[in-house]
């Protein structure tokens, strides 16, 4: 998944359920777990529609970045 992929609704719902703008993943200075816990979440409710936000944060990263295929900015 490119996070380019993201729709607006979806975006719209990362940033409600992360309580920050998306922006934030490209901004060092800026915490990024519970952005990646809420983009994990959007993802994987595409197939999963029991798959909660708890069940998100329960993903180890090293799987999240594999899913998302996040660019090397984003994980810094």
């Amino acid at each position: 998944m490119n996070i380019e992929e993201i729709t607006l609704a979806e975006m719209a719902e990362i940033e409600k359920k992360a309580n920050a703008p998306i922006a934030w993943l490209s901004d060092d200075d800026k915490p990024k777990a519970t952005l990646l816990q809420a983009l994990n979440w959007v993802v994987q409710k595409r197939t999963n529609p029991d798959f909660t936000f708890e069940d998100a944060g329960k993903t180890p990263l090293n799987e999240i970045n594999k899913l998302l295929e996040i660019s090397d900015e984003l994980k810094k």
